[in-house]
């Protein structure tokens, strides 16, 4: 269950690092679907 939490969270941070903007198309896209099926899990 910690695992939900932190794949999202890492994620973020590195997309941060690297200078990526959590607002681009497929970032959002991505994060829609793990919600998505974490709904249905």
């Amino acid at each position: 269950a910690s695992a939900v939490v932190a794949q999202p969270l890492t994620g973020a941070l590195l997309a941060h690092l690297i200078g990526w903007k959590l607002t681009e198309g497929w970032i959002v896209a991505s994060l829609a679907l793990y919600v998505f099926t974490g709904a249905f899990w």
